[in-house]
């Protein structure tokens, strides 16, 4: 699936062809703590770090293998994707970057918060979703994102229909500080407050961490707004 404009960070692309090949393939689709996936069904049954793990297997195992997965799960948690993240910076070889603002952020990178300091077997520890455009600062100093993830609830201008739930794109609204460091958000446009979390924003450091392109026609990725920034 091209885009029209040849994307610097392979991994990136790579990351949103696979996100909108799942999305295009979806015949029937549910948010579960039970994953299940029959690609030639279109069947997706899962739920948000199930999701990244599965399409990280498929386009970027190694950095995959650099996340805790507890001994309960066959797939690193929410939590596990926000503590790479933020512990990336003082290890030179992680595949992992943490972007501190929203102002530098691009289509394919992860945006992850963590629920609770404490970890518990069976309780929620956050959410993380692929961002599918830029950023995008509202004059209120509020950031709309496009996102793609597998949620129990739709976000706004979501491809899931209300009352329905499972693996989907919508927008989200981020509320970040004046360096563009994300604090909060509203998962929808239904929530009037902002929930505050620790939260990062994700990046595959290095192309040769790849398997392998899920498209011969070369890694592409959106080029709305690139050429503003």
């Amino acid at each position: 699936m091209g885009y029209g404009f040849e994307c610097p960070h392979p991994a990136n692309a790579q990351i949103v062809e696979e996100a909108y090949r799942i999305f295009n393939n979806i015949q029937e689709t549910s948010y579960s703590l039970s994953p299940q996936v029959d690609e030639d069904c279109g069947l997706y049954h899962t739920n948000c770090s199930a999701l990244l793990n599965y399409i990280l297997k498929i386009v970027a195992p190694h950095p995959l293998s650099w996340l805790y997965i507890e001994p309960t799960h066959s797939y690193p948690r929410a939590f596990s994707f926000y503590q790479t993240i933020m512990d990336s910076a003082p290890i030179p070889s992680s595949p992992w970057m943490h972007i501190t603002s929203l102002h530098d952020a691009i289509p394919g990178d992860l945006l992850a918060w963590r629920v609770n300091e404490t970890i518990e077997p069976n309780k929620n520890t956050g959410h993380v979703v692929i961002l599918l455009d830029f950023p995008q600062k509202q004059p209120d100093g509020i950031f709309i994102c496009k996102v793609f993830d597998a949620a129990s609830l739709p976000h706004s201008n979501d491809s899931r229909p209300r009352g329905t739930n499972g693996v989907g794109i919508g927008e989200m609204r981020i509320l970040a500080d004046g360096a563009g460091v994300p604090m909060a958000y509203y998962w929808s446009y239904r929530q009037k407050k902002p929930r505050f979390k620790p939260m990062a924003i994700g990046r595959i450091r290095l192309s040769e961490f790849l398997l392998h392109s899920p498209s011969s026609e070369g890694p592409q990725c959106p080029a709305m707004h690139l050429q503003a920034r």
